[in-house]
Formats: structure tokens, C-alpha cells, sequence
């Protein structure tokens, strides 16, 4: 079964909620399945921040275009596309590191971000997520071993200027009344013979812009995340973003 055919077999199990505990910007929650089977511990944490000119928010964004203020006074960072940058102007605004433990890509369940799409002249116009697997020294693609591209899901809309929660993975958690878009229609870039990349370790998840994309293209990222499953716990990043 593929890591994303996982994602969808685990977000199809039968659970009810038995008891949520708060601890400030922690949540604790048991949730007990249709079984009988009682998954102990969850902790979420979802209320992180990055100011773009702080140290850990300029080390997002070193590689390509910087975020500028949003000159409608909304959170977030805007990417706008001028063509002083060149034609192949774009972003790519990274969000994971990994910790003091290894994490496969398989623990990965879900990628959610808060955006805008302000402008539209063509596909290209739309961001999308890659995640990035840990070189080993044995048939890596380039700085990393492999990566996952997920963009825009056949049959999603997107309406110009709204604020969407888009996802990739499992469906997660509804945290505002935005409106769910899935990015799920995936392409998996690798080397060697093709093994699949559930076992590989996970190394750094970012939202991109497409080089090609035109003059004009406008993009507001106000908030990034992804969950996490390790064993009975559950990770929940989301991380707003501060100009």
C-alpha cells in the first residue's frame, strides 16, 4: 500500500473522541476506535509564529524570492511577481527541520497551509508543496535523496483573493471556516531503482510558486503546517506567519 493509500486507510478508521485535557497551546486527546482500541496519547501543538525578519524566518526563504507585506493589511506573506527577479522568479518559503529523532516519510499524514491566490492567467499560477527525503550518499537526486510533489487535485476550484486551508495527505482538522482545497495529484522525483520513499528519512517540506508562472502572479502564504504520526502520538505544527 502506497504511503498516500495509507494516509486515506488510517483517516477511514472508525474513532470517537473519549477526553481532550488543555494545557495552554497543548492539547491532550484519547480518542477511542469502533473496536474497542483505546490510541493513548495525542499531542497537538498549533500555535507557532514566524516573524519574516527574525533570524528563523529569513532562514525559511534564503534560496528564492523574499515575502513582502500584503498592501491589503492581510496576516501573512506575499509573493508578487514584478519580473525584476527575473523570469524565473519564485518562492520557496521552507517549514520543516527535522529534531533529535529520525522521521520516515510515512510519518508524514498531512501538509496544511493558509493561502490566497490573488491572481490567475494559468496552472502555473497555483503554489504547490514538495517534500524533500534525507540524502544517504547512495543514488541521491541532488541535496536530497527524493522528492514529493503535490499539487492541485483534479476537480478542486480555486476562487481568486479567498483564503483556503490546502492540504495534501490525509484530510486534517478544520481550523477556521476557510474552505478545504485538496492538493493531492502527486509526482515523486528519485533516482536508482524505485523502491517507493516511505522508508526514507523526511528532511524539509516548503511551498513553492512555479518559475514559469507570469508577471503578476500573487500569493499570500498566512499560515503553514503539516501532522505528524509517531507511534499512538500525533504532531500538529501550524505555524503563522508574521511580515
Amino acid at each position: 500500500m502506497s504511503n498516500l493509500a495509507n494516509f486515506r486507510h488510517n483517516a477511514n478508521q472508525s474513532q470517537s473522541l473519549n477526553s481532550i485535557k488543555s494545557h495552554g497551546a497543548k492539547l491532550d486527546i484519547l480518542i477511542q476506535q469502533s473496536d474497542g482500541t483505546q490510541i493513548n496519547k495525542i499531542e497537538s501543538t498549533y500555535t507557532d509564529r514566524v516573524k519574516s525578519t527574525s533570524l528563523g524566518g529569513a532562514s525559511m526563504y534564503t534560496t528564492e524570492a523574499s515575502p513582502i507585506v500584503d498592501t491589503e493589511e492581510r496576516q501573512g506573506w506575499l509573493f508578487n511577481k514584478t519580473g525584476a527577479g527575473g523570469s524565473g522568479e519564485k518562492f520557496n518559503w521552507f517549514f520543516y527541520g527535522a529534531g533529535n529523532t529520525l522521521t520516515k516519510y510515512s510519518d508524514l499524514k498531512s501538509i496544511s497551509c493558509m493561502i490566497s491566490v490573488d491572481s490567475y492567467s494559468a496552472s502555473t499560477s497555483l503554489p504547490f508543496f514538495i517534500v524533500y527525503t534525507k540524502p544517504t550518499g547512495s543514488n541521491d537526486y541532488s541535496w536530497y535523496k527524493s522528492s514529493i510533489t503535490y499539487t492541485l487535485s483534479a476537480g478542486e476550484k480555486i476562487h481568486l483573493g479567498e483564503q483556503v486551508q490546502a492540504w495534501s495527505g490525509v484530510k486534517p482538522i478544520k481550523r477556521s471556516n476557510r474552505r478545504l482545497v485538496e492538493f493531492n495529484y502527486t509526482n515523486v522525483n528519485t533516482l536508482g531503482t524505485y523502491t517507493g520513499v516511505n522508508d526514507e528519512e523526511l528532511y524539509s517540506i516548503s511551498i513553492h510558486s512555479d518559475s514559469s508562472s507570469g508577471v503578476g502572479t500573487k500569493i499570500l502564504v498566512s499560515q503553514v503546517g503539516y501532522d505528524l504520526y509517531s507511534g499512538d502520538n500525533k504532531i500538529e505544527r501550524r505555524i503563522d506567519l508574521i511580515f
